[in-house]
């Protein structure tokens, strides 16, 4: 008897689920008109006439059985795939309030609308409606780094560094890669540097890590300018101006950031680098300072590569012959060492230490 009844209430249920055959025919008309806009590559907007009609299928559906979960999921992906993003979280949280949360597909479609509206939010200045838009995305996929990159982004532009440095190590956890660990260190400062300064550090990284480096040099003076103490701000349009051939200007900037009191070693370093592009080229320079570097490894071998590349690069680059000179002279080519050496007295007769080695060169070779 108990069995039978259990039969009984499954079959119940199941004819509960079940859709009406008008209500399923809705549907997979839908869904065929769906992908034959696919199939006709055209692109997903609800005022296309294909996907208007696939949209006006399923809404038809709906009206027809409201309380089925898959009429509300057959909308929300249509509405999701076009993009209409408010009719997507209505159709979502309806499937969702009748369905539950258990389909991980479902989590995926509706965080990724929450995330869209959140955006559309930032973008017109709401930030408190973007941070419950990427908050609801969250819950929704707590293993996704994106609400806590955004999160941390708009915390950070609205000077809250505690709760930026808070969504940015959640992010890092998720996702530790260059970028999630470079906000997490800047949000670490409790330095204010405003809205606008922020926002624009932001847009001018998302910038020059999609190749757009004249984008991002835009973006990265305006956060210089918002923020004049900003150094990190300074630093990049430092670096993008070199990148872009601009080595008198990366110098200037360079210098103010070795003036502040506050430089590190590597701005020291891309100070020197600056100086030497800015009187020779970069390729040079770049040249010359990883052979300065190998030569204090003890990688002679590699050393001297890098400095007869950056003489062919210059030619009149005198430090460069020098230590060219004296890569090959450690290495017992002595009439490399006494080119070399000669070109770099050539270039600056006063060096003595380059005459010195000249001669050294020349009576190791008998002369």
């Amino acid at each position: 008897m108990k069995l039978w009844l259990s039969i009984a209430v499954s079959l119940l249920a199941g004819l509960a689920l079940a859709l009406q055959p008008a209500t399923r025919q809705l549907l997979d008309e839908a869904q065929a008109l769906a992908q034959q806009a696919r199939q006709q590559n055209v692109a997903p907007s609800p005022d296309a006439d294909l996907w208007k009609r696939a949209i006006a299928k399923g809404e038809e559906a709906a009206a027809l059985e409201p309380q089925a979960p898959e009429v509300w999921r057959v909308l929300g992906n249509l509405y999701t795939e076009t993009k209409w993003w408010i009719k997507a979280e209505e159709a979502w949280n309806r499937h969702i309030q009748l369905a539950g949360l258990n389909d991980p597909k479902v989590r995926q479609q509706a965080s990724l609308v929450q995330l869209n509206l959140g955006y559309a939010a930032y973008q017109r200045g709401e930030f408190d409606v973007a941070l419950a838009k990427f908050r609801a995305a969250a819950e929704l996929t707590p293993n996704d780094p994106q609400p806590y990159q955004w999160m941390g982004r708009i915390h950070l532009e609205s000077g809250n560094t505690a709760a930026a440095r808070q969504n940015w190590q959640r992010a890092v956890q998720l996702k530790p890669d260059a970028t999630n660990r470079y906000f997490l260190e800047l949000s670490q400062s409790s330095v204010n540097y405003g809205r606008d300064a922020v926002s624009a550090f932001y847009l001018g990284y998302e910038a020059y890590t999609l190749g757009k480096a004249g984008e991002a040099l835009g973006h990265f003076n305006r956060a210089a300018q918002a923020a004049p103490n900003w150094l990190e701000a300074k630093r990049w349009v430092a670096r993008v101006q070199l990148e872009q051939g601009n080595p008198a200007e990366a110098l200037r900037v360079w210098r103010e950031v070795a003036a502040s009191g506050q430089a590190s070693p590597t701005d020291r370093y891309q100070l020197r680098r600056a100086e030497l592009a800015a009187q020779y080229n970069l390729q040079a320079a770049d040249a010359y300072l990883q052979g300065v570097s190998s030569h204090q490894r003890g990688d002679r071998a590699s050393a001297r590569r890098f400095f007869e590349a950056a003489v062919q690069s210059a030619p009149g680059f005198a430090s460069a012959w020098y230590w060219l000179g004296r890569t090959a002279y450690e290495q017992g080519d002595y009439a490399t060492a006494e080119r070399a050496y000669g070109q770099a007295l050539t270039l600056e007769p006063a060096n003595a230490q380059a005459r010195y080695w000249l001669n050294r060169a020349r009576r190791a070779m008998g002369r």
